[in-house]
């Protein structure tokens, strides 16, 4: 119910675990492994606070890491002492995403987003004070910072920008059978179509006439990660794992049953390495140069995996639905 993750070649402090009932799981010993493919499990440290599965969860810029849960709860903990700092009432109903950005009147902001259709904006420099809440036209999907000017906000199929100083919807487009989404740069998304396809788009493209497609899935797309201005990787409800060439606009390598199960999550790591989560209950480290598999943690939760994301320490934390 916990993993400690180490990795070959490089030290990592630990793995932690969190659960909706409240689990973060930590070894704070660091040591070297050489061999692959080692599998590790074993519960550390346990915190509970959340009473609900846990949905989003993301580092923030100084350090510490938020969670957001279906109680409607985002609670705010730090990456030292791995203690509660916070917690804030957020939302009528579940959190479904988080995220931070910054405007040009040096406040950083931290944006949540519900199934009560609302965006609230927390200000982080002034102990989370809440600034501002927006009724929006559904459930909140996606929040990405395009610029220290713009975000963009997805729900009920709708591709929104907004100001980040006045917190006000500039601009907006319907797309249609979008699955999954990815922010790449310049106004360039990549999205998971319904169609198990990928389109790479730009976001002021209404019509989609200039749109790029990319075929090779065979299930649909549920998450997708930028590597770097290269790569992106997919992950698969049939467990398979995709990466794409963004220059050649083709598929590069798959891998399949990288999971037994849908894939839920995937992190950059250090340079040529990604970490991924799955309802499988495993996390699992990879190498993108050799294509392999280098460490599994087994039964990290005792269900799904939802997110996981790596802290400044190189610890790796875990989120689930148990």
């Amino acid at each position: 119910k916990g993993i400690n993750f180490f990795f070959t070649k490089l030290k990592f402090n630990f793995g932690i675990s969190s659960k909706y009932n409240k689990n973060f799981h930590i070894i704070d010993n660091p040591f070297l492994i050489s061999a692959k493919q080692k599998k590790f499990s074993g519960c550390i440290k346990q915190l509970e606070k959340h009473k609900d599965e846990i949905y989003c969860l993301m580092k923030l810029e100084n350090g510490n890491f938020a969670t957001g849960s279906g109680d409607g709860l985002v609670l705010i903990w730090d990456d030292y002492l791995l203690d509660l700092n916070l917690t804030i009432h957020a939302h009528k109903g579940a959190v479904n995403v988080l995220n931070e950005i910054s405007n040009n009147k040096n406040k950083n902001i931290l944006l949540t987003g519900g199934n009560d259709s609302i965006i609230q904006f927390w200000d982080i420099n002034d102990d989370y004070n809440n600034i501002k809440k927006k009724l929006y036209k559904g459930p909140i999907i996606n929040i990405f910072q395009i610029s220290s000017e713009i975000f963009s906000c997805f729900s009920n199929n709708i591709l929104s920008l907004w100001s980040s100083e006045k917190f006000e919807k500039i601009f907006e487009v319907e797309i249609n059978d979008i699955y999954t989404l990815e922010y790449l740069n310049d106004n360039i998304f990549a999205a998971g179509m319904e169609d198990n396809s990928i389109y790479i788009f730009n976001i002021f493209d209404t019509k989609m006439t200039h749109k790029k497609k990319l075929v090779g899935s065979n299930d649909i797309i549920n998450c997708i990660k930028k590597i770097n201005e290269k790569y992106i990787i997919t992950g698969n409800y049939d467990g398979d794992l995709i990466v794409w060439d963004l220059i050649k606009l083709e598929m590069f390598f798959d891998i399949k049953k990288a999971h037994l199960y849908k894939i839920n999550s995937i992190i950059k790591l250090s340079d040529g390495t990604f970490a991924t989560c799955s309802n499988d209950k495993k996390i699992k480290i990879w190498d993108l140069h050799k294509r392999i598999n280098l460490l599994t943690f087994s039964d990290a939760h005792e269900k799904t995996i939802n997110n996981i994301i790596q802290l400044n320490n190189g610890m790796l934390v875990s989120a689930g639905k148990d």
